[in-house]
C-alpha cells in the first residue's frame, strides 16, 4: 500500500486532497504550520511513496509585510522537502501551485 505526505492538510486544497486519500484507504500523513509543526522541523524518519507539497503561506499582503518569513515558508521549505524527497526514495512529488513573492 502506498504512503503520502501532505502539506498543507488543514488548508482548503490540502485538506480535501488529505480526506479523499484517507477515504480510499490509502496510508496519508499531515502537516501543517496549523499544528504548530513546521515543515523545516518536520522530515520524517519513515519513508513514503508520494508528497503532495500543498503547503503555502498566501496571502500577498503578508508577504509584503513580512517578506523573510514567507521565503522561508514557501521557498525554503519547498527546497528542503525536494531535498528530503529525493534522499528518502519518494516516487513522485506533486507541488501545488501557490504563491512565491518576489520583490
Amino acid at each position: 500500500m502506498s504512503k503520502c505526505l501532505v502539506t498543507g492538510y488543514r488548508g482548503f486544497i490540502g485538506s480535501h486532497l488529505y480526506e479523499k486519500l484517507l477515504d480510499l484507504g490509502i496510508d496519508a500523513e499531515g502537516v501543517d504550520l496549523k499544528d504548530g509543526k513546521d515543515i523545516l522541523d518536520f522530515l520524517p524518519a519513515e519513508d513514503f511513496d508520494f508528497v503532495f507539497h500543498m503547503a503555502a503561506l498566501p496571502r500577498v499582503e503578508f508577504s509584503v509585510e513580512n517578506p523573510s518569513y514567507t521565503l522561508k515558508h514557501n521557498v525554503l521549505a519547498t527546497s528542503k522537502l525536494l531535498e528530503w524527497s529525493k534522499n528518502h526514495g519518494v516516487k513522485r512529488f506533486i507541488f501545488s501551485s501557490s504563491f512565491c513573492f518576489i520583490w
